[in-house]
C-alpha cells in the first residue's frame, strides 16, 4: 500500500481535464490573429468584427482553465496532525478532528471521467481535491483510512444506543437502511433490512444496493449517487459489521 503523504497537480492529470478547452480556444485564437492582422494590412478585408468574435469565444475557455486552476488543489500533504491543501490563491491547514464529511464523485463529462473529492470542514468550508493530483487514488485512500474508523466508530456507537446513524440519502437503523434511491426510475424511500441485503457494491459513481427483492421493473437494485454520500467508506464499515451474523455468547 502506498505510504505517500505528499500530492502535487500533475501535468497529465492537467491535459486530460483541459485539452478540449486549450483545443477549442487555440483553435479560435488561431483564426483571431491573422484576422487581426489582415484588418491592418488589408483594411478592405473587413476582417476586424470576424478577427474580434473568433477572439470573443476563446477568451471564455481559457477564463475557464484559470479559474478551474486558481480554485484547483495544487498540493496536499498529509501531516501526523493535519491536512495542508494549498492552491495558487490560498493555503489552508485544517486539523484532522475538523473533518465533518468527505464526499467523492466519479462522473463521465464529455467522455471523460471526472474523479474528484469535497471535504467539507467545520465551519462550513469546503476544500476541492480532484485527479489532477498524481496518485489521486492513493490520496483518497489515504483519506478514507485515516478518516472512517471515526466516523464509523460514531456511527457504530448510535446504533448500540438504538440512535440511526445517517450518511446523506442513507440512514442506517439498527435493523436496516432507509435509502433514499437516484436514477433509473427508482424512487421515493425504500427501507430495507439487513437480512432482505444481499449485496452492496461501488460502481461508475454509484452506491448500488442489491435487496433480495427486486426493488423495480427497470433494475434489481438501489442506486445512490457516490457525491452525496457522505463519509461513504465509514458508511461500508458500518453496513459491512451490521450485517455480520451475531456471535454467539
Amino acid at each position: 500500500m502506498s505510504t505517500r503523504t505528499e500530492f502535487r497537480m500533475s501535468t497529465s492529470g492537467f491535459l486530460r481535464d483541459f485539452v478540449p478547452h486549450l483545443m477549442c480556444a487555440g483553435i479560435f485564437l488561431f483564426l483571431a490573429v491573422p484576422f487581426g492582422i489582415w484588418h491592418f494590412t488589408r483594411p478592405q478585408a473587413n476582417t476586424g468584427i470576424a478577427s474580434l468574435v473568433c477572439a470573443g469565444i476563446a477568451l471564455p475557455f481559457i477564463g475557464m482553465i484559470f479559474k478551474a486552476l486558481g480554485e484547483s488543489a495544487v498540493e496536499v500533504r498529509l501531516t501526523p496532525d493535519e491536512l495542508v491543501w494549498r492552491s495558487q490563491s490560498d493555503q489552508c491547514h485544517v486539523p484532522w478532528d475538523t473533518i465533518r464529511e468527505v464526499y467523492r464523485r466519479d462522473a463521465r463529462i464529455n467522455g471523460i471521467l471526472q474523479r474528484t473529492a469535497r471535504i467539507v470542514i467545520t465551519g462550513g468550508r469546503e476544500l476541492a481535491l480532484s485527479h489532477r493530483l498524481d496518485d489521486y487514488d492513493a490520496l483518497v485512500a489515504a483519506l478514507d483510512k485515516r478518516l472512517a474508523p471515526g466516523f464509523a466508530k460514531a456511527a457504530l456507537e448510535a446504533l448500540a444506543r438504538g440512535e440511526d446513524a445517517p450518511f446523506g440519502p442513507v440512514t442506517v437503523h439498527p435493523d436496516g437502511l432507509t435509502v433514499k434511491p437516484e436514477l433509473y426510475g427508482v424512487t421515493g424511500t425504500r427501507r430495507v433490512a439487513f437480512r432482505q441485503i444481499r449485496g452492496i457494491q461501488l460502481m461508475r459513481g454509484m452506491l448500488l444496493i442489491y435487496p433480495h427483492e427486486k426493488p423495480h421493473s427497470n433494475c434489481d437494485f438501489l442506486p445512490v449517487p457516490l457525491a452525496t454520500i457522505p463519509n461513504c467508506a465509514a458508511l461500508l464499515e458500518v453496513v459491512g459489521r451490521a450485517m455480520q451474523p451475531a456471535q454467539p455468547a
